[in-house]
């Protein structure tokens, strides 16, 4: 019997109309699964792909779907976090470019014509 690990990954698909507007979406979970070829001490080496450490803190696939769900779960959340840090960053340079638009319009208010 073959011995399979799995990944789980988020895709998002889109329909869009002639014009490129979106017109629907819909988020699906995809599965892909990894033969294993052999176990090895320090890893796992998988047909068709190569050798992965059995202790690496980002794993290309686990032994259960369970476990590969979770992974996946945790991946979503470095993806949010880092799209909130950038967000947060961008809020911040609006603030700055609204700081200055403020500050260029109190000195053209002092300055003649």
């Amino acid at each position: 019997m073959k011995d399979l690990w799995y990944r789980a990954e988020v895709k998002r698909y889109s329909s869009i109309d002639e014009w490129g507007d979106v017109v629907g979406s819909y988020t699906q979970i995809v599965w892909s699964t990894y033969e294993v070829e052999r176990y090895t001490p320090r890893g796992v080496i998988f047909k068709g792909w190569g050798f992965m450490r059995g202790v690496a803190k980002r794993q290309l696939a686990l032994p259960t779907k369970e476990l590969a769900l979770r992974d996946c779960e945790i991946r979503k959340e470095h993806h949010i976090r880092g799209c909130q840090n950038r967000l947060r960053a961008a809020e911040y340079d609006m603030e700055v470019i609204k700081r200055e638009q403020s500050r260029l319009r109190s000195s053209d208010r002092r300055e003649p014509l």
